[in-house]
């Protein structure tokens, strides 16, 4: 199977950051390549030691990175260099600078949701207290 792990590359802690990180390098540097079948489920937990639920959430992050794609009766390949998912395109164009902007971006948003929250809660907590019969 081409792109498998050396021995040194498999340890007692990998994780499914590392076989991400391990199949995104193969797939970016050309030794997989578009149209790749990907090892099975199963290669990967005998040659990273891992449970199938930690190799499973490695394909999920490349799949959600648009690196890799299910195909009917193949498995997992690797998919073309074009890709409609946000975080491929953003990653595409450059970078840590992007990601940062759309995190204070986000952050922001969050404040402001939180800030609408309590208000919110604020006033339903007026109505709720408010007896009728004073009124």
């Amino acid at each position: 199977m081409s792109g498998d792990p050396t021995s040194q590359e498999t340890g007692e802690n990998t994780g499914y950051a590392e076989i991400a990180a391990y199949y995104r390098q193969k797939i970016q540097d050309g030794t997989l390549t578009p149209g790749d079948a990907m090892p099975s489920l199963r290669q990967v937990c005998e040659h990273f030691g891992v449970a199938q639920t930690t190799a499973n959430r490695a394909y999920r992050t490349l799949k959600a990175e648009g690196l890799t794609l299910p195909k009917s009766g193949v498995g997992t390949v690797v998919a073309e260099p074009t890709s409609n998912n946000v975080t491929t395109q953003v990653h595409e164009q450059g970078t840590d600078e992007n990601f940062a902007a759309l995190r204070d971006e986000l952050k922001a948003m969050r404040e402001e949701q939180q800030k609408a929250n309590a208000q919110i809660i604020k006033l339903l907590s007026g109505l709720v207290d408010k007896d009728p019969s004073t009124d």
